[in-house]
Order: structure tokens, then sequence, then C-alpha cells
């Protein structure tokens, strides 16, 4: 009988000890305050601050560093990671309600917004600490509002620092009123300040999106336009053409002049080429070739007509441009505008070459274009002497 109350003895001290170890000490009650019923989870406990300095933010590293947070500044940033409205222990201008409908407001909308409310002042101003507090979080456009006593600061990258402060101006009188009244105005005009300036950076984009287009149209436009003026002009000079040549025909026949004969030879040829050419052009480029074509066979039908006025040069001469016609003077090719025969005088004799549109207004203003000298066995050669150069190939080289 004894043995059993000593055991009944023995078991009521061990809970009683369990009970002991399961009870918190009186100097960190304050301090796990924040974990247990009858405390707000936003709120900084007195026990994380401490009484000999403000908060202050500055001059630390990143949070990948080493930092020289004092112990009160690691309870702000640790809760603003967790939370998005952190309330100093103290304040009574905030109720639990308001914080819970500040922490719907400031996951409810675009940018969101952390929301610190601290009861002293921190060292070295306060828009100084909400700046460097919001870079030291990364925020980026997150919008970080920081309430004190004596007034409220903000910052987000989605809104400039002079915008920003006449945003906290306009909601001052609202804080008079009340705290969440006025962290709610503020919110809403930031929030109404990115919406404006998304829509506005939208609008500068569809201008500037609409204005290429209307860019890109006209050039379109023009382009066709002269595409269809070169296409009918090359067309109407081939109809002239074929009349001319059929018409030509008998003459040359009974010709004995060689030079006729060979002249008339090659117009047919470049005629059957321009026609070739006007079937499958679609482009600029292809329109002023086919032209080019059939102004160099008007020139070689000229000449099978009056063979003692023609060029001094033989058939199928480089100032020809037998393969691909090009200006007489700088050796524009067809292909890069349009060609017009002019007659100058060579040493004496009286020689009609293609010129392209800047040499030919040259030409009418009395001035002799210059003729492109190229490089050729070691010797200076006008380009059409050259054995090697090609005015499709070489002609944009300098």
């Amino acid at each position: 009988m004894a043995s059993r109350r000593c055991f009944l003895c023995i078991r009521a001290s061990l809970i009683s000890l369990v009970l002991l170890a399961a009870l918190p000490l009186p100097g960190i009650a304050r301090a796990e305050a924040a974990g247990h019923a009858g405390m707000r989870p936003n709120r900084i406990a007195q026990a994380a601050r401490p009484t000999r300095d403000p908060f202050s933010i500055a001059q630390r590293t990143a949070p990948g560093g080493e930092s020289s947070l004092a112990i009160n500044e690691e309870a702000v940033v640790q809760g603003l990671q967790r939370e998005n409205v952190l309330v100093d222990e103290g304040i009574t201008r905030l109720t639990a309600g308001d914080e819970r409908a500040l922490e719907a407001f400031a996951a409810d909308g675009r940018p969101r917004l952390k929301i610190l409310v601290l009861a002293v002042e921190p060292t070295g101003g306060r828009a100084s600490f909400t700046l460097n507090l919001h870079r030291y979080l990364s925020l980026g456009e997150t919008a970080l509002v920081v309430v004190t006593p004596e007034g409220v600061s903000a910052h987000s990258e989605a809104i400039s620092r002079e915008r920003m402060q006449r945003l906290t101006d306009e909601a001052a009188p609202q804080f008079a009123l009340s705290w969440r009244q006025g962290i709610e105005h503020l919110g809403n005009g930031i929030r109404a300040e990115v919406r404006a300036r998304s829509v506005r950076t939208r609008a500068v984009i569809l201008a500037l999106a609409l204005v290429v287009a209307l860019l890109l149209s006209w050039r379109a436009y023009r382009r066709r336009r002269e595409l269809e003026r070169l296409l009918a002009e090359a067309r109407g000079r081939a109809a002239d053409l074929a009349q001319a040549l059929h018409e030509a025909e008998t003459d040359v026949r009974l010709s004995e002049d060689p030079r006729v004969k060979e002249y008339y030879a090659q117009a047919s040829q470049r005629f059957v080429e321009t026609s070739a050419a006007l079937e499958k052009a679609v482009t600029l480029a292809d329109a002023r070739h086919a032209l080019a074509l059939a102004q160099e066979a008007e020139r070689l039908l000229q000449c099978a007509r009056n063979p003692t006025a023609a060029p001094d040069d033989p058939p199928g001469d480089p100032a020809g441009a037998e393969e691909m016609p090009a200006c007489f003077f700088c050796s524009r090719p067809a292909s890069e505008g349009v060609l017009e025969p002019s007659t100058l005088d060579v040493q004496g004799r009286r020689r009609r070459v293609l010129a392209c549109r800047a040499c030919t207004e040259e030409l009418r203003q009395g001035r002799m274009p210059r003729v492109r000298v190229v490089h050729d066995g070691g010797n200076e050669v006008p380009w059409f002497r050259s054995s090697t150069y090609d005015p499709r190939r070489d002609w944009t080289r300098r």
C-alpha cells in the first residue's frame, strides 16, 4: 500500500514538471505574442524593437550579403517579406478591422502595395527611409507606403518621385480624418496613376504603329504607282518599237551596208528581250530593266536607219552595255534607275549614249559628267574599257 502511494506521488511530480516546462517564461512571452491568440500577426512586437534607437535602414548591404541591419530593421524587412501590411506595436489609429481591410486592399489591384506603419520617425527622414527600404526589398513597381505620426511617404518605380509627392500631398487631408482612409486614398491614387500611364503608353505605341503603318502604306503606294508608270512607258515603247521594226525591215533587207543589218539585228534582239522582261516584271527593278532594254532597242534601230550618225564604236562595244545597259558616265545599271539616250561629242564625233537621270541633268545644264575610271591591269581606264568591270556587280563599289 505504501509503495502505491509513493508511485502516485512520483507520477504527480512528473506531471507538474511537464506542465511547468510547457508554460512560457515571462521574459519571452511578449516576443512570442505574434503567434498566440489575442495578438495581431502583422504587428511588430515591442520585444523586436530596441528602445535605444529609432528605425534606420541606410548604408547596408543587399539581402544576399552580410547584413548590418539593427534588430528592429530585421523585423521590418522580414515582416514585409511575409505580409503586405506591417503595423508597429502601439499604433492606435488603426484597429484590427482596419488592418484586415488594408491587407485585402494592398493585395487587390495593380500595382500591389506594401504598407508599413511606424510609431516613430525613421532616422535620416521618412522619404529616404522609404526609398532605401523599397530598393532593399527589390519591390520594383510594387508601391511601398510608409506612415508615421509625422506624415506619409511612398515610392514605386512605376511613378516618378515628383508625381508620387503630389499624390501623397493630395492624400494628406484624408489622413487627418482616418489613417485607413488616407492609405486607401493614396493607394487608389497610385493605381489610377499607373493605369493612366499604361493607357498613355499604349496610346503612344498605337500611334507609332499607326504612323509606321501609314508610312509603309504610302511607300508601297508610291512604289506601286512608280511600277505602273514604268511598265506603261516600257509597254508603250515596246509597241512603238514593234511597229518601227516592221516598217524598217524592208529597207534593212535592201541595204548593202553591213552595219545597218547588224544594228537592226541587235535592235530586234533587244525588242525580244524587252518583251520577255515585261512578261515577268513584278518589281521596280524588273520594270526599269525592261524600260532600259526598250530604250537600247530604240537607239540601235536609230543607228540602223542612219549608220553614218551612229557611234564610232562597233556594235557590242561595252559602251552599249550589251549584257546590262548602264550609264555611259557613272556606270549606274538599268536595274538601279531609268536610262535616257543622250548625244554628245567624243573626240570630234557625235555619239549617242545612255545616261542616268543625274548625268542627263548635268548634260542639260551644260556640264560634262565625269566618266567613271577603274583599275584594270595596273592602269586606270574608263569603266566600259575594263575587261573585268560589271556595272551590276561593281557599281556600288567606290
